[in-house]
């Protein structure tokens, strides 16, 4: 982001994420349990660069137009835009214990990328600007913990549990504040994901139940926007999702207890490229 003809300033993040493509833990006596190991890293950092040498402003003066170039004019936000993301996403899936209390477990930690599109209108008027985007996005956020850690039979006790969240979507409306070629907003509205869950049985019946579904919730965020050309812009945006209660699955070997997670939260940071459809005025 420039400061002065000379002086400009850019900030950034990075995202690592690595994970195994199939593990398993077995006790003695028990059946082999499927689980995931992950390992996240973040990253954040600060640049500045400085422009020495002659400005245009010198060249235009050797040329004998001795004047200053004219202003940068204000960012047009209004009109159609389309656009591509990626990212990164970390959730918890958390499970309803009927049993005791165990001294862990009963959640599982999700992490893993994202990539998608996206789609929306904007009307500005003045500095203020007012949108509706919708949003789709694959992903692949994982992974697994131990649930019912204190069942009744200890032989038995603490499953494998886990979920996979395989896509993203919303339905946002926004509202920001624009000044030269910045754009600050916050956003928020429904979101769905598809995600499936799964529960390692063990020693009940020695096998792995998956549900897949869809599940509807809601999503708040915010970020900023950056024209980089007339009709080309950056955005760097923070989304909070929650999807509640997943569809309810059981196995007869624990009764009616709820296998499936009882919510589902997954916070995202993605980085985005947006044009503006020209049809609509240029900025």
């Amino acid at each position: 982001m420039p400061v002065s003809d000379r002086f400009s300033v850019g900030v950034g993040g990075r995202y690592w994420f690595f994970t195994t493509d199939s593990a398993y833990s077995q006790f003695p006596g028990g059946s082999p349990q499927t689980t995931k190991f992950y390992s996240e890293r973040y990253g954040g950092f600060l640049q500045a660069s400085y422009k020495s040498g002659e400005l245009d402003t010198a060249q235009a003066k050797a040329n004998g137009i001795d004047k200053e170039p004219p202003p940068v004019m204000p960012t047009n936000w209004a009109g159609v835009y389309l656009g591509g993301t990626i990212g990164a996403g970390k959730g918890r899936s958390h499970y309803a214990d009927p049993f005791p209390t165990p001294v862990s477990g009963d959640y599982a930690d999700l992490g893993g990328a994202m990539f998608g599109g996206q789609i929306g209108i904007n009307y500005q008027t003045g500095s203020w600007v007012l949108g509706l985007e919708a949003s789709g996005y694959w992903a692949n956020v994982q992974g697994t913990n131990t649930c019912f850690g204190a069942f009744p039979s200890p032989q038995i006790a603490g499953f494998n549990c886990g979920s996979q969240i395989d896509a993203l979507g919303a339905l946002t409306g926004r509202v920001g504040y624009a000044f030269d070629r910045t754009l600050l907003y916050v956003k928020g509205g429904s979101a769905w994901d598809r995600q499936t869950n799964q529960f390692n049985t063990g020693g009940i019946s020695g096998t792995i139940l998956t549900n897949g579904n869809t599940n509807w919730g809601w999503t708040v965020g915010g970020g900023l926007e950056y024209a980089l050309l007339p009709n080309w812009s950056m955005a760097l945006e923070y989304k909070y999702y929650d999807f509640g209660k997943s569809p309810v699955f059981t196995t007869a070997g624990l009764g009616s207890v709820p296998l499936s997670p009882n919510s589902t939260t997954v916070q995202t940071v993605s980085l985005g490229v947006n044009y503006k459809l020209p049809i609509l005025g240029a900025r």
